[in-house]
């Protein structure tokens, strides 16, 4: 963080361990989003790309950097071109995920206003889950 507004070289050049193969580390992966998003001052856009241009693992490291910026600057912070490229999941990795829109999931993990429950869902399978007025996941 104290060298984020010195630019993304610098970022870099404080947080990488130089010859080490794994990119994918949280050390280092965090601290490279996190110092994309201050470089940043918090943008979504310029976080995102900032994040991208510092390479290593640039996938992981944007998306905690969009995250962190569309997390502190709101959906509208998000270019419009770039939403509506963004499709409903098809189920892949998470088959119970087949259909819904990143939105849709959002709000699915958004308390309701009568407690701690999954938006919409009717009883809970499998793959659900509820949690508790404190946070903790309860028995589903």
């Amino acid at each position: 963080m104290a060298v984020a507004h010195r630019g993304e070289r610098a970022v870099r050049s404080a947080v990488v361990i130089g010859g080490y193969p794994w990119t994918d580390l949280a050390p280092e992966a965090v601290a490279l989003a996190f110092g994309a998003y201050a470089a940043a001052d918090g943008d979504f856009e310029q976080s995102v790309l900032t994040a991208v241009n510092m390479g290593r693992d640039a996938d992981t490291t944007a998306a905690v950097a969009g995250a962190l910026a569309g997390a502190t600057r709101g959906i509208s912070a998000i270019p419009p071109a770039w939403a509506a490229a963004i499709t409903p999941a098809r189920g892949s990795c998470l088959p119970a995920m087949a259909g819904y829109h990143v939105l849709d999931v959002a709000d699915l993990l958004t308390p309701a206003q009568d407690g701690w429950t999954a938006v919409g869902a009717e009883e809970p399978g499998p793959t659900d889950f509820v949690l508790a007025a404190d946070g903790t996941e309860a028995a589903s």
